[in-house]
């Protein structure tokens, strides 16, 4: 017989003794015959007994399947899952929210054991707040109080979520740092919202310190999607996102197309050879190491040097292969910055005014390069 079945039979036997008692002793109490002191102590002694027998509930936690011996109660309190707060402002609203429902919530916790919890989950300046307070019931919820009052207060949220946004830290030209940027105003954009403040309460103030804060070329790129119409903060959110999805494609499309340049024609034979092989890593054209593009190189920085590589290694200026010229290159992709027919690595930020300087200029490119390579063909 199982242990579960063991308690379930002994259970049932203390319920049926129970009411047993409980109908016989409401039958005496009933009756209009005076009760004998036999009778009286006779009944005492047996709820005495009855009730004072254990049940499973109130001496087994838990048992071993192949073991007798019964297990009694740990003291230690369970291990709790529970990112620290260490006084940051724009983490508290999270940190609260977790810690209510895992411990603050939990009416079969004492306040000790909440106080013992709140303490272990505190770091730096927050666990300082209430280091003196004695480990007691009724000190929870001062410490409690204390730091509802220093980190909770909407305004003082409010003002973290604004100064966060004004000190964001500028994109410095990759699509990571694009990213990053955007992520992190997503953030603290949403924080706000949840604090009801709506897009419409301060959007006007953050319009020009994003746009301020985004590198030329994506300013200039999403302005001209928009046009004349004024930028709300909505559609300046969702004209950064689509610049990104924009970049993540374009990088995609064009790393393909250079891990392909020198590959034989596929065939069923080659193809299912090369499902097989590991994924070919990325190759830089400046510093010649593999594991990131050109345009993230961080050993050769400079675009003039840059520059000077591609010449002297004789490579294509717009997809930095080594095994045609530009004027040959059938890459359909362009300078994500200038939107030129160069590689956007060697780019150096500028953007014409005209599609005529455009054309003149990807001539004047192209004739250079034909020249300069002219004496290896």
């Amino acid at each position: 017989m199982s242990n579960a079945d063991r308690d379930k039979r002994c259970r049932r036997g203390h319920r049926s003794q129970m009411t047993k008692l409980t109908k016989k002793a409401e039958e005496t109490v009933t009756s209009n015959t005076p009760l004998q002191p036999s009778k009286i102590d006779v009944l005492k002694a047996t709820i005495a007994t009855n009730t004072s027998s254990p049940t499973p509930e109130s001496t087994h936690v838990s048992q071993p399947p192949d073991s007798s011996q019964q297990t009694t109660r740990k003291v230690n309190l369970p291990k709790l899952t529970l990112t620290p707060f260490s006084g940051d402002i724009l983490t508290w609203q999270s940190f609260k929210d977790g810690f209510d429902a895992a411990v603050h919530n939990d009416t079969s916790l004492s306040g000790v054991q909440k106080f013992q919890y709140l303490r272990a989950h505190l770091r730096d300046e927050a666990e300082r707040a209430i280091q003196r307070l004695p480990l007691t019931n009724d000190h929870y919820l001062q410490a409690v109080d204390v730091l509802t009052k220093r980190y909770g207060k909407p305004q003082t949220i409010i003002n973290a979520y604004m100064k966060a946004l004004w000190q964001l830290e500028k994109p410095t030209g990759t699509l990571n740092s694009l990213v990053t940027f955007h992520d992190n105003m997503e953030g603290y954009i949403r924080g706000l919202n949840a604090l009801g403040k709506s897009d419409d309460t301060f959007g006007d103030l953050l319009i020009p310190i994003i746009l301020e804060k985004l590198p030329a070329n994506v300013r200039k790129q999403i302005s001209r999607d928009k046009g004349d119409d004024a930028w709300t903060l909505t559609s300046l959110r969702e004209s950064i996102q689509r610049e990104i999805e924009a970049d993540r494609a374009g990088e995609t499309t064009i790393d393909f197309e250079l891990d392909l340049t020198d590959q034989p024609p596929a065939t069923a034979a080659f193809l299912t050879t090369t499902r097989q092989k590991a994924p070919k890593p990325q190759h830089c054209a400046f510093c010649k190491k593999t594991g990131h593009k050109p345009t993230d190189c961080t050993v050769v920085t400079d675009k003039t040097r840059r520059l000077e590589i591609v010449k002297r290694d004789k490579l294509c200026f717009n997809c930095l292969s080594g095994t045609h010229r530009v004027s040959d290159c059938k890459s359909k992709f362009k300078c994500q910055v200038c939107k030129r027919k160069h590689h956007t690595a060697i780019c150096t930020g500028e953007t014409p005014k005209h599609p005529a300087a455009t054309r003149d200029d990807v001539r004047t490119l192209v004739s250079s390069d034909v020249s300069r390579n002219s004496s290896c063909y």
